[in-house]
């Protein structure tokens, strides 16, 4: 199957874009010079078929790389769609830093995506109990959790030995393997009850 690109400009997308970009490259210490995230906005007919297998069918959007996959039907309005291009961009860091392309630990790659989007700002957090199962793969119910175990992170240990597990990622092939890692780094085993807020 092909399929055919046109380049386009839209000043306001490009405007959120550039503001998302600098703000993570603060956030990642990562200074994107070439290959930048590129968008690809889609109909809903060819993001399916271009995305077939791939994901989940309630996927509204979709980072590979560097490259950007989003429906068109969710550009809406400016809100709308930097919420999404934050998501994404998110991930296009965490693979462009981790110098890893498969998105494992899941919870941790979405709950990076949850916590800059901001995703979160409206939701109230409950007990810790289902990120951590999600490794492999991803559980809509705890997309939301695995937000707030990364703020959780952030807000309580710091953004360095975050950025310091993400390029850990790259040798670690394994759901032990990234126990033991996650360890090393924050002092503590990987369990719901380390989550709690901290006194």
């Amino acid at each position: 199957m092909i399929f055919e690109v046109k380049s386009k400009e839209e000043k306001s997308v490009d405007k959120i874009y550039n503001k998302i970009m600098k703000e993570y490259e603060l956030f990642f210490d990562f200074n994107w010079k070439t290959q930048k995230p590129k968008i690809f906005k889609l109909s809903p007919k060819i993001y399916s078929e271009l995305t077939e297998g791939l994901l989940r069918k309630s996927a509204t959007a979709h980072a590979k790389g560097e490259y950007l996959f989003l429906q068109n039907k969710y550009f809406k309005n400016d809100k709308e769609i930097e919420r999404i291009l934050r998501h994404e961009i998110a991930h296009a860091f965490t693979y462009c830093v981790a110098k890893f392309r498969r998105a494992k630990p899941h919870w941790l790659w979405e709950g990076i995506a949850v916590y800059l989007s901001k995703e979160n700002k409206n939701k109230e957090r409950s007990k810790f109990h289902k990120f951590l199962k999600n490794y492999d793969s991803m559980d809509r119910d705890a997309y939301y959790e695995c937000g707030f175990a990364v703020q959780f992170l952030i807000e309580n240990y710091g953004k360095q030995k975050l950025l310091k597990l993400i390029k850990s990622l790259k040798d670690i092939d394994s759901k032990n393997k990234f126990a033991k890692k996650f360890k090393e780094i924050y002092g503590f085993e990987l369990k719901y009850k380390n989550f709690e807020d901290k006194v």
